[in-house]
């Protein structure tokens, strides 16, 4: 089952029914201080078409997130050959101006049912992914490794994160201080918070000012947390909705669509570049059901 297609609340109605490539290496370059402005709109999205697979099969490539020097992605993706239905991937560039190598399945982390959502730290040591391992669980997961020399262990679901309803779509603040997630554990899909501090993950809040009776899924925020973009079916298919807060600690005000992004076919955010300029995300085209993974920038 496609989690992207069926939405949180769908899996949870259907749980009551019956390559060994060289680790990446993750080393955040400098970021820039100049800023776009979350009031410009988003320009024309650009597919990753180096990225996303090519063939008559209709097959996912979804939910991107990259290094802050974006030179390393992450995704995932349902292409043939790999351990489980959703496989983890990377790929790397030597520029943002140039196209990424082939992705490459990352060895580890991978398990026989679907890994979506891959996030990792920017000390390049954890890495953050919905998992179901082949069961009707998902949880959200982390895998670590003591050096970016090495490969990440297993996956494990992280117990402060986990309920007995799904709990998936991962977002870590890149300094591990915070992770919001997407969860069903209060009957509907809603977005949570969870801070972390010396290694103690808080208990999970719920993100406030979002809310709705509609899903709210993959939550991503820029740098300070004060925007964020989530997908939300609100307004009927899965389309890309934002919002931004005064302060951490303030709900956020009233969602408005990514009106210029938002098509008839369904969108997913992944990741947003540290000075809020480039949104990565997924988007499908009809008259096919497939995912692929697309870039946006801000128009200044």
């Amino acid at each position: 089952m496609t989690r992207l297609l069926t939405g949180l609340v769908g899996l949870s109605l259907a749980a009551g029914c019956s390559g060994d490539d060289a680790a990446p290496q993750v080393v955040d370059g400098p970021v820039s201080d100049v800023r776009c402005p979350t009031s410009d709109p988003f320009g024309p999205a650009m597919a990753l078409t180096e990225l996303n697979y090519t063939s008559n099969e209709l097959v996912d490539d979804y939910t991107a997130s990259l290094t802050a020097d974006e030179r390393t992605i992450y995704f995932s993706s349902s292409r043939h050959g790999g351990f489980g239905k959703t496989d983890i991937f990377s790929a790397k560039r030597p520029s943002l101006t140039e196209p990424f190598a082939a992705p490459v399945r990352m060895p580890g982390v991978n398990t026989a049912g679907h890994d979506n959502r891959p996030m990792v730290t920017a000390d390049g040591l954890t890495l953050y992914a919905e998992i179901n391992g082949g069961t009707l669980e998902w949880n959200v997961a982390a895998a670590t490794r003591a050096s970016v020399a090495e490969r990440f262990g297993a996956p494990v679901p992280v117990a402060e994160l986990s309920s007995p309803s799904i709990d998936v779509a991962p977002f870590v603040i890149p300094d591990h201080s915070a992770i919001y997630f997407s969860s069903v554990r209060s009957g509907n899909s809603e977005l949570y918070r969870a801070t972390r501090d010396g290694g103690t993950i808080s208990a999970p809040v719920l993100v406030e000012g979002l809310a709705s009776p509609s899903q709210e899924d993959y939550p991503v925020l820029a740098s300070g947390e004060l925007e964020i973009i989530f997908s939300s079916d609100r307004a009927g298919g899965s389309d890309l909705w934002r919002a931004e807060r005064a302060t951490v600690t303030a709900p956020f005000g009233a969602p408005v669509a990514i009106t210029e992004l938002n098509t008839a076919g369904l969108e997913t955010p992944g990741w947003l570049s540290p000075d809020s300029c480039r949104l990565y995300f997924a988007r499908t085209t009809p008259p096919g059901a497939n995912y692929d993974l697309y870039v946006a920038t801000r128009q200044r």
